[in-house]
């Protein structure tokens, strides 16, 4: 029998080799085993930070809406979902934006400022399983709170309707709009305003169903849309799918600027009365994206 010769540690020998017992080997498997995260544990860290991603993103970057009511066509036809860019720092709102803004000034109706779930909706649950669906974006916000024009004039600007060819014009040029709904008749709302440093003049692209600035100007803000308001630009049309567009400026950020900035007006004019503004809403639903409900208000 062969006699095993005992080395002792240290000794320096070239041929020593190291050993590693069982009882060793089994010990570090064990503690390596204990450092794995059980798998669920895993899926709630990835669903915790999909939900804070998506937050950030629905409160700075982007946000989904729902086109409410017939006020923008035929550019955004009721039902339309659309993809609004909240970096306005930037790249600022220029005149010729569709923009999604808040309805801070009551343009909007009383049927679009109430949320009144029923069934399923109206429980505790039910409206847990909607605010979730809504900070991931799978669900528009209601409707009420939102509206979505296009930017006509911007800070200083002197806009005024309507020309002898019953067009409105821009600091004294006249405004090319292909994106109006055919027939749309401007001249039941002549007006002549010039818009104060950090506020827009804003219209529906269906004139004669535009509950917009033409009908507030004797409102607190003279139917001026604040800067603070605007939630972001309309920069893409992404449902039905057969009617996908990228919206870009149609050009009238192309006309001249005034660089004196007009003063706040102490004794707006008289402004007739309007058909009900359509609200927006933001999601995928019949809401936020520029959605609350069906209506002949304008958005």
């Amino acid at each position: 029998m062969r006699k095993k010769t005992q080395r002792t540690e240290g000794t320096g020998d070239p041929l020593e080799l190291a050993t590693v017992t069982p009882e060793t080997s089994r010990s570090h498997t064990h503690r390596g085993r204990a450092k794995d995260s059980p798998w669920w544990l895993d899926l709630v860290v990835g669903v915790v930070v999909a939900v804070v991603l998506m937050a950030l993103a629905k409160a700075f970057i982007f946000q989904f809406f729902v086109i409410p009511s017939e006020s923008m066509e035929n550019t955004l036809m009721k039902g339309d979902r659309i993809f609004v860019s909240k970096m306005k720092n930037f790249q600022p709102v220029e005149r010729g934006d569709i923009v999604v803004f808040e309805d801070r000034h009551d343009w909007l109706p009383d049927e679009f400022k109430n949320d009144n779930p029923t069934g399923f909706a109206a429980t505790s649950f039910g409206q847990a399983v909607d605010k979730g669906l809504r900070v991931l974006q799978l669900k528009p916000e209601y409707p009420g709170g939102y509206l979505v024009k296009r930017v006509i004039g911007v800070g200083g600007d002197h806009v005024t309707c309507c020309s002898a060819q019953n067009q409105i014009e821009v600091n004294g040029k006249v405004v090319e709009e292909p994106y109006l709904k055919k027939g749309a008749n401007l001249m039941p709302v002549p007006f002549d305003v010039t818009v104060p440093a950090g506020k827009y003049w804003v219209m529906g692209d269906n004139r004669d169903n535009s509950g917009d600035s033409r009908y507030h100007q004797d409102d607190n803000n003279h139917g001026f849309v604040d800067e603070e308001q605007i939630v972001g630009r309309t920069i893409l049309r992404y449902f039905p799918v057969n009617r996908v567009k990228v919206f870009s400026n149609p050009g009238l950020n192309q006309l001249p600027r005034v660089t004196k900035q007009a003063p706040y007006p102490s004794e707006p004019p008289s402004s007739p009365q309007p058909p009900a503004p359509a609200a927006v809403s933001p999601g995928a639903t019949s809401g936020a994206e520029v959605s609350p409900r069906d209506s002949k208000d304008k958005q």
